[in-house]
């Protein structure tokens, strides 16, 4: 699934890869953030975009490391 709002796009990991291969999802000019729920499949994902020659920047910790993502 992908989405699209403003700058923010979301696509599932498990697509990610094949998506940018079949056509020009992303621009390697532009900086990218990616992010994930606790930032394991975020550093997947970073790491073979970098290696394609992508600005990738990977969120640390991912979602789960974030205050407000809690509701108690």
């Amino acid at each position: 699934m992908t989405n699209y709002n403003g700058n923010l796009l979301h696509i599932e990991a498990s697509g990610l890869l094949l998506k940018i291969k079949s056509n020009s999802l992303l621009k390697k000019n532009k900086i990218y953030y990616i992010i994930c729920h606790t930032g394991q499949r975020s550093y997947l994902v970073t790491e073979q975009l970098h290696n394609q020659g992508y600005h990738i920047i990977n969120v640390l910790g991912g979602i789960a490391q974030m205050p407000e993502y809690y509701h108690y």
